[in-house]
């Protein structure tokens, strides 16, 4: 579907009015659409590492779950703890 045929415009809070008249507003649109693809891949990644951290029963840090404590494990983390 073509939003500009129906009347639709794109919005972006940081970049402002996402146009699509010419060939380099095509270039511009999706080179930030690819940049936030990769972007979007790398959190998942992160996210899964840690999902997997906490699969192996390391704790990834905050304030522990109600009904547990925590036990001194002997490991410290990047931050020293």
């Amino acid at each position: 579907m073509n939003f500009i045929k129906h009347g639709i415009e794109m919005w972006s809070v940081n970049e402002g009015e996402q146009r699509m008249d010419n060939h380099l507003d095509k270039l511009m649109n999706y080179i930030r659409f690819w940049q936030a693809n990769g972007e979007s891949q790398k959190m998942s990644a992160r996210v899964k590492t840690r999902l997997n951290q906490m699969m192996d029963g390391k704790f990834t840090g905050g304030v522990a779950p109600f009904g547990y404590k925590l036990i001194k494990s002997g490991e410290i983390n990047k931050k020293g703890k």
